[in-house]
């Protein structure tokens, strides 16, 4: 499931979100952002990472003159490393 942030969302709201989505047993979490939200996606992902073992795939695609960047983050299994993953 793809997860759209937005500029007018608190940044807590998402992480607290994404923290319950990954104790769910969720294997990714996929952020979409654009313009101003890009950076506040960052900063998400980021706190995740250092909560989380998760490993990051990025791209950006252009959607009606617009640029999005997707954010895909991934559990990482026990005992594998970030390369092999």
């Amino acid at each position: 499931m793809v997860h759209r942030i937005t500029q007018s969302g608190k940044t807590r709201n998402y992480i607290s979100y994404f923290e319950s989505e990954f104790a769910r047993g969720s294997p990714e979490i996929v952020l979409c952002a654009s313009g101003r939200a890009a950076s506040k996606a960052i900063m998400v992902a980021e706190v995740l990472k250092k909560k989380f073992k998760l490993q990051q795939s990025n791209s950006i695609t252009v959607v009606n003159d617009k640029s999005v960047l997707s954010i895909v983050l991934f559990l990482v299994h026990e005992g594998a490393s970030l390369e092999s993953a």
